[in-house]
């Protein structure tokens, strides 16, 4: 039954064309799995997989395989183990701060022995709730928000962490309404109120789609990156909108705002945050490369056997957006740093740079 399983994987092996002169790294071993644990059968499968596999990863790749580079690798392995360990322990308890998920999901579309179309899906989902902030029972303290920042100004936005609420609620001005949701207008101008909940900078979900193509020697790759849900206040757009420099402030003679007649410059120096919010929600085409590798013939011919391999590539990054929805600006080039409070603002940033580039790889 062993000697068949075994005939099948190398048949599949040289259907697939894995070993061939233009894969020279692509090995195939088999090693003998003992017939009892003792002494003599551990010995012999470790006498086995360095041999075989082993020494066959250095040879190769360069891969460090000494007794300290395997007990490193053991020990982060385990290190690893716990913490995930952990993050199940966590989420267990009766009131877990964040729960989710995240998960890849790769695999082939096509594969013939020239050609090969694959697929990685990544998706990844945060929920969280601040639970219990800071008590003091016996001084009668008890914080139920706390302030992780804010935007001075006319538009006073904030940033807070509030129980029962997620991580990074943002509170500011916006439209004073009626009973019926129609926004209420007062001597020629909408009605503003101050601490309103305008929304989340955590997003639904987030995640990435990669295509990778290969045929004979010629490879392409795509990597496309997404994000729905989460809000963010635009600086940049408040601020053009208050000096009169933003696009939406062009129409001046005849401006109205839900069928009002009003004066425009009036309007957009006191519009409320809430005026300037923006689903931040993406979806871009950030990698595109296309490579060529040289066949071993062809490098044996031209250098003698000196290169072994070689590669060359052209690539961008950071090309274009199908989906953006703020006003000019990159929904997640627009913070000044990572933090929870930076996330909410659009904060008037450097217009994201889009790269191009070309590469040779050789190997010795």
């Amino acid at each position: 039954y062993a000697c068949s399983q075994m005939t099948s994987c190398m048949e599949n092996i040289a259907h697939l064309g894995c070993c061939s002169e233009e894969n020279p790294d692509f090995f195939v071993q088999h090693v003998d799995t003992p017939m009892k644990a003792d002494d003599n059968g551990v010995d012999h499968l470790t006498r086995m997989c360095r041999a075989r596999v082993l020494e066959k990863l250095e040879e190769s790749f360069g891969i460090d395989v000494s007794d300290d580079a395997l007990r490193k690798a053991v020990k982060e392995h385990n290190e690893l183990c716990r913490v995930i360990q952990e993050i199940g322990s966590y989420r267990k308890l009766d009131n877990p701060t964040i729960t989710g998920f995240e998960f890849q999901i790769n695999g082939d579309i096509i594969r013939t022995r020239d050609i090969t179309l694959g697929a990685t899906l990544n998706l990844a989902r945060n929920v969280n709730k601040v639970v219990e902030l800071y008590e003091d029972k016996e001084a009668g303290i008890k914080v139920d928000q706390y302030e992780l920042g804010h935007m001075t100004g006319s538009a006073g936005v904030y940033v807070r962490a509030i129980e029962g609420e997620p991580m990074g609620s943002i509170y500011g001005t916006g439209y004073d309404r009626d009973a019926n949701g129609n926004i209420i207008i007062k001597d020629g101008l909408p009605v503003s109120k101050s601490e309103v909940y305008l929304g989340s900078v955590q997003p639904d979900f987030t995640g990435s789609f990669g295509l990778n193509f290969a045929w004979k020697q010629v490879s392409a790759n795509a990597l496309f990156a997404f994000k729905k849900g989460g809000k963010l206040f635009s600086v940049t757009e408040y601020a053009a909108a208050h000096s009169g420099t933003a696009a939406r402030t062009a129409n001046r003679d005849g401006f109205s705002f839900n069928g009002t007649s009003m004066d425009a410059q009036s309007f957009w120096t006191t519009a409320p945050a809430e005026e300037f919010m923006y689903d931040a929600s993406f979806l871009k085409l950030g990698e595109v490369s296309l490579g060529y590798n040289f066949s071993n013939k062809f490098l044996k011919n031209v250098t003698g056997g000196i290169v072994k391999t070689a590669k060359i590539s052209i690539y961008g990054t950071n090309l274009f957006y199908f989906i953006s929805h703020t006003p000019g600006t990159t929904p997640d080039g627009s913070s000044t740093d990572t933090s929870v409070f930076a996330s909410a603002f659009d904060m008037c940033p450097y217009p994201t740079t889009r790269n191009f580039g070309a590469s040779i790889t050789l190997g010795f």
